[in-house]
This record gives C-alpha cells, sequence and structure tokens, in this order.
C-alpha cells in the first residue's frame, strides 16, 4: 500500500482536520435518489424489486437461524417464490431502468440506478437461478437471507421515499459491530449472475463499531459490495482478500482493503486505459467493462463521510486505486464509531 510520512504527528493531526459526517450525510442529494426521479414503469419495477426481497428475508430466515433445516423445502419455497414473483421479469425491468429525461445526464441517478441493479442483487439472482433448477446447496441459504436483506437495506437508504417507515427505524442509533462486516465476508465462495465465481476471505486486527446505524452500515455495505461484485469479475477464481487495519496510527480510523488476482494482459489495459494514472479510474469514469460508475461511487461515498469531496479524500489517500504484478488493490478508509 502507499503510505504517507509521518512527522512529529502532523500528518495524523492533519489528516483529524476533515471533519466526519455521519448524521446529515445520508440526506445529502447527490448520494440518494427519489423514487419521481425515474419514469412510472421503473417506479413499479423498484418497488416490486423491494417488496420481494422483504418478503425473501422472511421465507428464508427459518434457515440462517437454523442451517439444518431440509434444504428440499427451502428449494420448494423458492421455486414458487420465483415463480409467483416473475423474478426474471423484475430482473430483465431493472435493466431497462433510466432516469427522467429531465435528469438524463445526473451522475448522481446513473450511480444510485448502477447500486440498485449490483450490490448483493448481482450475487442473489444466481442462487435464485440454482433454486429454480434444483441445484440449491445447503450452505447457499441462509447466504441467500443475508444477500436479501443487505440489497433492501442498500434500497431504501438509497432510495429516500422507498419504504420511509423502515428508513425511520434504521436511522435510529445504534451502534453496528466491526464483526458483523468480518463475520460476513469470512470464507465465502461469492457467486454473481453473470456466472463468475471466487472464494472470499476476511481479516481484521480492528475491534470496536464501524457504523452508529443501520443506515450507515448500508452505505459501507453499497461499498464493499460494488468493490468485490467488480473483483470477482477479474479475479479469474482465485482468492479476493478484504483486509481490515488502523489507518496510519490513527485509533479512530480504520482502513478496508480489497484486492484481487489480474491478469498480466488485464494490467496492460489498465496501463493504456489510464496512462499509468490510477486515479484515472475513480475521477473519469473508466472502465474495462460495464458502465464505469462503481469507483467513482464507493469514492463519493467515502468523500460524503468526510464532509469533502472526491479529489481531497484521493490527496489525503483515504481513498486509492493501485495495480501492480497480478494484484489489484483498492483502500479506503472508515472512521470507527466512540460509543464511550
Amino acid at each position: 500500500m502507499q503510505s504517507l510520512p509521518v512527522v512529529n504527528g502532523q500528518l495524523q493531526k492533519y489528516q483529524r482536520l476533515i471533519p466526519v459526517l455521519r448524521r446529515s450525510r445520508y440526506h445529502a442529494q447527490d448520494i440518494e435518489l427519489s423514487l419521481y426521479d425515474v419514469p412510472l414503469r421503473a417506479r413499479r419495477a423498484i418497488r416490486k424489486l423491494y417488496r420481494h426481497l422483504v418478503e425473501l428475508t422472511f421465507l428464508l430466515r427459518p434457515w440462517l437461524d437454523n442451517p439444518d433445516f431440509p434444504t428440499t423445502m427451502a428449494e420448494r419455497r423458492l421455486q414458487t417464490f420465483v415463480l409467483t414473483a416473475k423474478w426474471s421479469q423484475i430482473i430483465g425491468a431493472l435493466h431497462d431502468v433510466v432516469p427522467n429525461q429531465t435528469l438524463i445526464d445526473s451522475t448522481r441517478v446513473h450511480r444510485v440506478i448502477h447500486d440498485l441493479r449490483g450490490g448483493a442483487l448481482a450475487s442473489l439472482s444466481l442462487y435464485l437461478q440454482l433454486a429454480e433448477s434444483g441445484d440449491l446447496q445447503a450452505q447457499d441459504i441462509p447466504q441467500m437471507v443475508l444477500l436479501a436483506n443487505d440489497h433492501a437495506k442498500m434500497l431504501r437508504t438509497a432510495i429516500s421515499d422507498l419504504d420511509r417507515i423502515r428508513y425511520t427505524r434504521d436511522e435510529l442509533f445504534l451502534p453496528q459491530s466491526l464483526e458483523s462486516i468480518v463475520t460476513h465476508w469470512r470464507d465465502i465462495q461469492y457467486r454473481i449472475a453473470t456466472g463468475e465465481s471466487a472464494p472470499v476471505t476476511c481479516s481484521s486486527s480492528v475491534h470496536g463499531y464501524i457504523a452508529d446505524s443501520v443506515i450507515e452500515l448500508a452505505a459501507l455495505d453499497r461499498l464493499l459490495y460494488n468493490l468485490v461484485n467488480n473483483a470477482v469479475r477479474y479475479a479469474h477464481g482465485k482468492e479476493i482478500m478484504i483486509r481490515i487495519s488502523h489507518f496510519c496510527t490513527m485509533d479512530d480510523m480504520v482502513q478496508f482493503v480489497v484486492s484481487n488476482a489480474i491478469t498480466e494482459e488485464h494490467q496492460q489495459l489498465l496501463n493504456h486505459l489510464t496512462g499509468r494514472n490510477t486515479q484515472a479510474l475513480v475521477t473519469s469514469s473508466m472502465t474495462t467493462t460495464g458502465s464505469g460508475l462503481g469507483l467513482g461511487i464507493c469514492a463519493d461515498i467515502v468523500a460524503h463521510m468526510f464532509q469533502t469531496d472526491i479529489d481531497e479524500i484521493l490527496r489525503q489517500h483515504y481513498f486509492t486505486v493501485q495495480w501492480h504484478t497480478n494484484t489489484f488493490e483498492v483502500s479506503f478508509v472508515w472512521p470507527l464509531v466512540d460509543v464511550s
């Protein structure tokens, strides 16, 4: 990782001059979407998706609490769910979601739509396909519960008027443990709907609370799902690593590092596209596939946490992107919650 010099504690002191904005950042209009920012057909598709995600969470909850429940029973429930929910039509409608004509150039709206289609849904859709074909395994079912719950949580956080009742509950001060993230990502086989999969490991040398509410945890989830989804596409089945540690010498700041293997050809393509300027992937919506919005979304969320802009968090190394021989790596900084 790139490191900054620390002279007589001046780096630590300077870094702290960037304020942490916890409570009000979720009301910033440039990281949220209203249902009325998209046409009526898209609005209905989003509402239907959210309703079915909540339904799926309750439908499979017994398997999260007791993984020994019969897999065949879950498969029957899921096959009925996929059929009655017309899941394939929902996914198809989401791919057609576009902003209202007046917002067609809005980066904010396109970024939220990107996460609406991606996030945990990128993996959940594959598991539903497996359930429909009868190929689901017992260990897949608890993972599906978490994916459905996470995507529903991210949706109502990113779309302010989707579920105001649950949103209000999610806003309550309820510190979220860093261990919950480590547990969620530790030693899993992560699959996405395009067919790629890779093992994910997560290690942490930090203990404490990483979010002050469910809403803040959802913002952090948006970051991690974006990075892991991207990593799986290029890892070619090799291990993806999430490492969590203190940032520099700061006890109240945590650094997340997500790294994956890349081929020599992909490394050369990145060098060619960016002119070896790693920040171009963040600031220029540059990509080798897809929309090119993912890293910009991640950096934007971190910037809002620190009440500043993307250029500043890049300069401060609060968000970094780099690649070297056979490895691509993204890191970002997040503050711990003081519960004393």
